[in-house]
């Protein structure tokens, strides 16, 4: 049996049924072989960047999986692919957007692929998420938890609880 490795992925969604769409994504995630562990409650979060659109459905999942990050990565390029996503303009709507935050304690900086993501200290729901799931996780390459991080925050991002779901494949 391969070795497995802990990713979080964050899933996000602005367009259609949005729950739903979540829910299609992680049926994905697991019809290709990766194991959901445990989830984040789902919340509503404002857009950054480009704000002349609806508000984001976003939630956090962790996975265990044989792939390596770049293999991970495809695998969620190929999810948003089947489901449609468009590309628009950057941080614009979208159907569903999936990304790695984080995978084991990993540093990496490759063309393709930054983790942790590249904007985890600036997007306060990821913090908020992460805080939820494990409180007591040292992000690897911050040195610090989401609960610090979320502290440096002057003016703290809009985030709304929706629902809890049990996205995992525990009991």
């Amino acid at each position: 049996m391969a070795l497995l490795n802990r990713a979080y992925l964050g899933l996000g969604c602005n367009i259609g049924e949005c729950i739903d769409n979540l829910t299609l994504a992680c049926e994905k995630i697991r019809e290709r072989g990766c194991i959901i562990t445990g989830e984040s409650s789902i919340y509503r979060t404002e857009p950054i960047g480009y704000a002349a659109q609806s508000d984001f459905i976003n939630c956090i999942i962790t996975v265990d999986t044989s792939r390596s990050p770049e293999e991970l990565l495809f695998m969620c390029k190929e999810i948003e692919h089947e489901m449609k996503r468009k590309e628009t303009v950057r941080w614009g709507p979208r159907i569903i957007d999936i990304d790695i935050i984080l995978y084991n304690d990993i540093i990496l900086q490759s063309k393709d692929l930054i983790i942790p993501h590249k904007e985890l200290k600036l997007r306060y729901f990821w913090l908020y998420m992460l805080d939820e799931m494990n409180a007591d996780m040292i992000l690897p390459g911050l040195g610090q938890t989401a609960q610090a991080l979320m502290t440096a925050f002057s003016l703290k991002q809009r985030i709304e609880f929706i629902k809890h779901v049990n996205y995992s494949n525990r009991s």
